[in-house]
């Protein structure tokens, strides 16, 4: 997920997501970023927090901030199937329960550039579609999580 510029949202989105099963965690910069840096450290005590209220046995990895291009090379190492949720017309994939791991890219405000999901679909990556609203970029995430039980 991109990191947006309100912090208080990225926490509440982490704080969810941990909850509900989230594996690993990176924050993409990219063109259209608010905010290219993230709290690490409080991130990840809110992420223990989140765990321990939830009785998940895992802490995510944290992968910090990186470029674009190198959360999509990320994300091909990390799962056997890469999905790009973006808000551009075209086909898409529907979320379900997927038995292999997954990597969803978020985008930050205002959505990924063209350029962006067009490398992302070069490398692989499938466009998703999360439901038929537009969401914000942290509930984008926390829907992502739910509706593939991301474990």
């Amino acid at each position: 997920m991109s990191a947006v510029k309100n912090h208080d949202r990225i926490e509440w989105m982490l704080e969810k997501c941990c909850e509900v099963g989230l594996a690993s965690i990176v924050f993409p910069v990219c063109k259209r970023s608010e905010r290219s840096r993230i709290q690490s450290e409080r991130l990840q005590r809110i992420a223990v927090s989140a765990i321990k209220q939830s009785g998940n046995l895992w802490l995510p990895d944290f992968h910090g901030t990186r470029s674009f291009h190198e959360c999509v090379m990320l994300g091909q190492s990390l799962a056997g199937q890469t999905f790009i949720a973006h808000c551009m017309e075209g086909e898409k994939t529907r979320a379900e329960a997927l038995e292999s791991d997954v990597f969803v890219f978020i985008g930050p405000e205002g959505d990924f550039t063209a350029e962006e999901v067009q490398e992302a679909i070069a490398q692989g990556y499938k466009p998703l579609e999360l439901g038929n609203t537009r969401l914000r970029t942290e509930t984008a995430a926390l829907a992502a999580c739910v509706l593939f039980n991301i474990r």
